[in-house]
């Protein structure tokens, strides 16, 4: 008998009520002594007590023995030939957190079970796609990999959402669906492990599986300039877009193709460019894992309107800070670090201030510190941070508890003294202002919360 036995992996299915799932035919159920018996016919084997959690801090004793999900199907052949496919539909049944699940937490083994042995062998039995690996089990414990870390509790399979059931749907009429086989690549771009997935493979695998989410034909030519502009129409024309999403497919073509000895000087020039401009933005493997499953969900359930609230909410918003970062911050800091910076903000007229106030609108909904692709000099920071204290001493004619907690932000901007920044704005004396248009004090608190971020990148305020 053979099976897929996932040591790192425990489903729960909370409120469904459920003990197991069937993907096309392959069953997937606990991995328990109970279940070992009663469904697979078995005792557990010995052999599997190998794997271990990891031990307790400075504890010598290896850790408790790993108990986790068992994939069975009676059509073994049929099994054998679509593992892959069923784990990387069950990853996706599980993954809905804005931080993702590592795929290492999804890790399987092919184990082939002899039901007319009475005893258990010692011998442990791994396949390999280059062959099988022999091992005593008394002289090996396996520990997990290190991104399962942290990560060893139960994973709850959603199987109420209209684009996992459609994706059920299309893996039972065919395996080789196309947004079959887009999950299958997306599963594997997350691997932490940059071995086992370097950052220039997920590039490739990612636009892979985008092009088969879209049905992009990559037999064409001109598919580089295609993929752009089919992501440009669901993620809109915001500057630098089509450039950020040409130059993933001018990375993902350097790393399957090298570079063609066949190509026009102008058509070198733009992958040139639009490969450094990819290149150079910040967060793109958190970025690309976004816009890839929201575009599975897309294709797989188009009709479906909350698909907007999945794009606005998950990938659309990070775009926008990995495309508008650098240039708002030049705004910013252009108008707070110029000469007599609060002397020229505070003569500003009304609708002047505006510009400034939809500045900081944008700067609170389409900036973050970690987007930035240049170098922050940190004086700029110190300094913005000061100017936007004078005008609040200014403002408050330099009494009550708003001018107390500005003062003591600005003396340690003027000290240098960033742990005291990153104190003061996690403590956030402001945190709950309700601003209103026009009011300029309210404007001032906004950019200096924003700013003193800095020093805490991992605040974020848009939660």
């Amino acid at each position: 008998m053979m099976i897929y036995w996932m040591p790192y992996c425990r489903l729960s299915f909370a409120s469904y009520g459920h003990t197991e799932l069937q993907i096309g035919s392959a069953i997937i159920f606990e991995d328990s002594d109970e279940n070992w018996r009663g469904r697979l016919g078995v005792e557990r084997p010995e052999h599997l007590k190998i794997h271990r959690g990891f031990p307790r801090i400075n504890s010598e004793v290896a850790g408790s023995y790993l108990y986790g999900t068992i994939i069975h199907s009676e059509d073994e052949e049929y099994l054998r030939k679509h593992i892959d496919e069923i784990v990387a539909i069950l990853y996706f049944l599980c993954d809905r957190t804005k931080y993702g699940i590592p795929s290492e937490c999804f890790t399987y083994h092919l184990l082939n079970i002899n039901q007319s042995e009475t005893q258990d062998s010692s011998l442990v039995s791994y396949w390999t796609k280059h062959g099988d690996i022999l091992e005593s089990s008394k002289s090996l414990i396996l520990f997990p990999p290190l991104p399962v870390r942290g990560k060893l509790g139960q994973h709850q399979v959603f199987q109420d959402s209209s684009y996992n059931i459609a994706l059920l749907n299309r893996f039972n009429l065919d395996p080789y669906d196309r947004l079959v086989v887009a999950v299958r690549q997306y599963f594997r771009t997350q691997f932490s492990d940059i071995f086992t997935s370097p950052p220039f493979e997920d590039f490739a695998l990612y636009c892979a599986a985008i092009e088969a989410a879209l049905d992009i034909d990559a037999m064409q030519r001109g598919v580089g300039e295609r993929f752009a502009e089919m992501l440009c129409d669901i993620y809109g024309n915001e500057n630098n877009i089509n450039e950020f999403f040409y130059g993933l497919y001018a990375a993902r073509s350097l790393y399957v193709h090298g570079v063609s000895s066949d190509h026009s000087k102008e058509n070198h020039e733009r992958n040139t460019q639009a490969y450094k401009f990819f290149m150079s933005s910040r967060i793109k493997l958190t970025l690309l894992r976004l816009i890839t499953r929201d575009i599975i969900c897309q294709q797989l359930d188009p009709d479906n309107k909350n698909l907007r609230w999945l794009l606005n909410n998950s990938a659309a918003s990070l775009l926008r800070k990995v495309l508008h970062s650098d240039e708002i911050w030049a705004e910013v800091r252009s108008v707070l670090t110029q000469q007599n910076a609060a002397d020229a903000i505070e003569r500003m007229s009304a609708e002047e201030f505006k510009s400034l106030e939809y500045l900081i609108e944008r700067m609170e909904s389409e900036f973050d510190w970690q987007c930035l692709r240049e170098n922050v000099n940190e004086n700029c920071i110190y300094q913005s941070i000061i100017t936007c204290a004078i005008l609040i001493s200014r403002i408050t004619n330099s009494t009550g508890e708003i001018y107390k907690q500005i003062c003591s932000l600005a003396e340690a901007a003027d000290g240098r003294d960033k742990n005291a920044i990153c104190k003061w704005i996690i403590r956030d004396p402001w945190m709950n202002n309700i601003h209103q248009a026009g009011d300029r004090l309210s404007v001032y608190q906004r950019i200096v919360r924003k700013i003193s971020n800095y020093f805490c990148p991992e605040l974020d305020f848009d939660q």
